[in-house]
């Protein structure tokens, strides 16, 4: 065995077929060509009955011809015979002799493979082989990806076994149980068959969170924020036809259930059953999921149908003479819901004075969006509503030194603070409120308390815990009573990730209501708070109205054009040295220092006892109050009470809401309704 041969990988047991970059032969046979030959073992073993790879030659069953293709074609005759190994038990050919034989099975001259000789030139190194072949494999697949990328429109598919039709428009039921409306039918290079369109599944697939009403469905979409594509309208999902099974009807609406549903339609079957496998289905909402690029599911989004995205047609019903419409307008809808007129601009109007150039007196009236802050605690989103512009009328907390800070604040502003449970106050003054003074605020704020739920609840308390968690179904009556035109709750991060069946209620509640809701954990430090602090926002909004979407972040990192991230240090660096609940001479309990650290980073997540490791960086003292409420962005003439001290007015920091965090989510809110607003009154007009 030469130093340039190697032994095939094949089987070990295996010494008959090897490599031989050099000397290299090649066989010509239905214009393939092979760089192996056969060789006899070094031990004289006859090669009959050893098992060889398929791409190998054995030289003793090859008819051979000495002449060349290419040596023919220009006239030139072979120099010299090819030389065949003899220790592969093959004879060697005479000069200028021709030997010529048949494939076995054919006539004599036919199937005839010629055996050719090569040029030091024409010669390839097993190496060079390899990538030529390689090169040759990724062309071919490169052409088949082309293939499988092109797509042609067809106008009409249509399929006998099992019986359906595919055009834009119509909808069909698939393998697993979904549907589709089709927008497209396709087909690519390689004769393949392929529909586009708007994906369906029935509420009753979908969780907890929605209603299990009979035929009716919900548009779902998973888009990637890598595509840069965020309307969600524009995109599209794709199968294939093997997936289809039948043709189905689907109905969407902008409706309220039961209008445009099963219940009242004229072709509804007489069994269940029949409904369930034939009958008309109805969509009036779409569950939006958002991914990023590492496929985590990063916001959420159910919601209703608009005037744009219904079907513009009529539909029969059952109980009725004449048929209903499958879309009516925000307007319709909303007045529905809200049993009263809404005041577009805002519900709270006052006359605000000023003075001209010339010292004459001016007038003029102003209106703005009302709101109610619901387990309100000290103050932190009705501060950042006010710094927003929204008007509140009232908040409770059941908390009294809570609602003593609230009242100290907010009291000379004419906003009713009520220290009472969210039960009484539904019975003893919403009641009121709303059946005679009419009185319904445009944005509804609820913070119900989080400390169940909480990463940072270590010391379960019983009776504490059961009762903070009775006023999460409170959600219900407040929502029904008030029918805000947009609600926030605002919660801890737990919530979402540890406690997800309380989450799923609150997603029930206001779909069961028919309001739109979207959900996301927000990193505050996007939005100014030095904190490293993560909250689940969400945001709803009425039978009616638009989904305001989610503020965008105003700090960043360096080079992303937004404001440098907050930090320690830039935060309380300015208080002044008299400031209220600001004593500097306050020391750690142990009266011991602690280890010094950078105050030009983020704090961490200020909590009802400040939060572990949450001291000054000095390291010498914990944080004062007012270096707890900065941290958290409460204004420096924002005033805190309570009858137990440092204790009490550290819960109510960290309970609350940071005021800068809800003002950049009620101006974006403002922002959303004014807009709607506007493009209602300008329709109205036309």
């Amino acid at each position: 065995m030469g130093p340039n041969t190697k032994k095939d990988s094949f089987n070990d047991d295996e010494n008959a077929i090897l490599h031989r970059p050099t000397p290299m032969k090649r066989v010509a046979n239905v214009g393939h060509y092979f760089n192996k030959v056969v060789r006899r073992p070094l031990a004289e073993k006859p090669l009959a009955g050893k098992r060889l790879r398929d791409d190998a030659v054995d030289f003793r069953a090859v008819p051979t011809t000495i002449k060349r293709q290419k040596n023919v074609e220009e006239g030139r005759t072979v120099k010299e015979p090819i030389e065949v190994e003899e220790e592969a038990g093959i004879p060697p050919l005479a000069p200028h002799s021709t030997q010529t034989a048949g494939v076995p099975g054919s006539a004599p001259g036919e199937g005839a493979i010629e055996i050719m000789d090569f040029e030091t030139e024409d010669f390839m190194t097993d190496a060079q082989l390899r990538s030529h072949l390689r090169k040759l494999s990724l062309e071919q697949t490169k052409k088949d990806a082309l293939k499988l990328k092109e797509r042609t429109s067809m106008a009409l598919y249509q399929s006998h076994n099992p019986p359906f039709r595919c055009a834009s428009g119509q909808s069909v039921e698939l393998a697993d149980g979904s549907f589709l409306r089709i927008m497209e039918v396709l087909r690519d290079g390689h004769g393949k068959v392929f529909l586009t369109g708007q994906k369906f599944v029935r509420q009753s697939s979908v969780g907890s969170w929605m209603r299990k009403n009979r035929n009716e469905l919900v548009l779902i979409r998973k888009i990637p924020l890598t595509t840069g594509e965020l309307d969600p309208w524009k995109f599209v999902d794709e199968v294939t036809i093997g997936e289809v099974r039948r043709n189905r009807k689907i109905i969407l609406t902008n409706q309220s259930f039961p209008s445009i549903s099963i219940r009242e339609d004229a072709k509804a079957f007489a069994t269940a059953q029949e409904d369930i496998e034939l009958g008309p289905l109805f969509c009036r909402w779409a569950y939006t999921t958002y991914v990023n690029e590492r496929r985590q599911s990063v916001e959420y989004i159910l919601e209703r149908l608009n005037h744009d995205n219904a079907d513009n047609t009529v539909r029969p019903t059952s109980n009725s003479a004449t048929a209903k419409p499958t879309r009516v307008r925000h307007s319709e809808i909303r007045a529905a819901w809200r049993n009263c007129d809404t005041s577009m601009g805002g519900s709270h109007y006052e006359v605000q004075h000023s003075t001209n150039f010339d010292g004459s007196a001016q007038s003029s009236r102003v209106q703005t969006y009302t709101f109610g802050d619901a387990f309100c605690g000290a103050g932190g989103t009705s501060r950042g509503a006010v710094d927003a512009g929204l008007k509140p009328l009232w908040g409770f907390d059941l908390c009294p030194s809570a609602m003593q800070s609230y009242r100290r604040n907010f009291g000379h502003h004419g906003v009713d603070c009520r220290g009472e449970s969210v039960q009484e106050f539904i019975s003893n003054h919403l009641l009121r409120l709303v059946e005679f003074d009419g009185v319904q605020v445009d944005i509804l704020h609820i913070s119900p308390p989080c400390q169940p739920f909480s990463p940072a609840h270590t010391i379960p308390s019983f009776e504490r815990d059961e009762a903070n968690q009775a006023a999460l179904p409170s959600i219900w009556h407040l929502v029904e009573l008030l029918k805000p035109r947009v609600v926030t709750i605002e919660e801890t991060e737990g919530l979402y990730s540890r406690h997800k069946e309380w989450l799923h209620l609150i997603i029930n509640t206001f779909a069961c209501h028919g309001y739109s809701v979207r959900w996301k954990l927000l990193h505050c430090q996007h939005y100014g708070v030095p904190q490293n602090r993560k909250r689940l926002l969400i945001i709803a909004a009425g039978p009616g109205e638009t989904l305001p979407p989610f503020p965008e972040p105003t700090h960043g990192v360096e080079g992303t054009r937004l404001k440098p991230l907050a930090t320690i240090n830039s935060t309380i660096g300015n208080i002044p040295a008299n400031a209220e609940d600001h004593d500097v001479d306050v020391k750690f309990a142990t009266n011991e220092p602690k280890a010094p650290f950078d105050g030009n980073t983020h704090a961490r997540c200020v909590t009802t006892n400040a939060g572990q490791y949450n001291y000054h960086p000095s390291g010498k003292r914990p944080y004062t109050i007012r270096e707890l409420a900065r941290l958290q962005t409460f204004p420096l003439y924002h005033s805190f009470a309570g009858a137990k001290g440092i204790t009490e007015k550290k819960r109510q920091v960290g309970n609350a809401v940071p005021p800068i965090l809800a003002k950049v989510v009620f101006k974006s809110i403002v922002k959303s309704l004014k807009d709607s607003d506007a493009k209602e009154a300008n329709e109205r007009q036309v």
